[in-house]
């Protein structure tokens, strides 16, 4: 019996050398959708009110594969009670490009500039620059996915502009 030998286009592994761990493939087009427990002050001058953050979302694609430019949108929608109970509801947020940076396969961080918009029931609306600031956790995440936690916070700059902080649990496609 002859034993077989290695062909020249075959690979032989070794077992003392580790197979290095596949990580998320961020390349190409990314989607990101968020959700979550939106706090939200008016700038003239009441209280934080409690509401909904989101449905928010990210479209864009990645530049490399720990950069991705992103058209968003985030917001917050709360209804004021007493004493501000002419108000009804009152929807703000930010719509406008953003940058996001994965600093570690976990870990994002992303800021952005666009325009500001509060929107109130009685049909008033006031539209300002707006800026976007957020970060995310990654905890658990596949090849073209991940499942994520993180704080965004938005605000309109008017003299009658909104501040935006969203507790936010979202999907994006890598």
């Amino acid at each position: 019996m002859i034993p077989a030998g290695i062909v020249l286009a075959q690979t032989v592994e070794s077992a003392n050398e580790p197979v290095a761990p596949q990580g998320p493939d961020r390349s190409g087009f990314t989607l990101l959708l968020t959700m979550g427990v939106g706090f939200q002050k008016l700038d003239a001058g009441r209280d934080w009110g409690t509401g909904l953050g989101g449905l928010n979302l990210g479209i864009g694609g990645f530049v490399s594969p720990n950069l991705a430019v992103l058209f968003r949108f985030s917001g917050t929608n709360v209804r004021y009670g007493e004493p501000y109970e002419f108000l009804g509801d009152v929807v703000s947020g930010f719509a406008g490009p953003s940058v996001q940076y994965w600093a570690s396969d976990s870990f994002n961080f992303e800021g952005g500039l666009g325009v500001g918009v509060v929107g109130y029931e009685n049909g008033g609306s006031r539209r300002a620059v707006g800026a976007l600031l957020a970060a995310g956790y990654s905890f658990y995440h596949k090849k073209k996915s991940s499942l994520q936690v993180g704080l965004e916070y938005s605000f309109v700059a008017s003299s009658k502009g909104a501040h935006n902080l969203i507790i936010a649990f979202g999907w994006q496609l890598l």
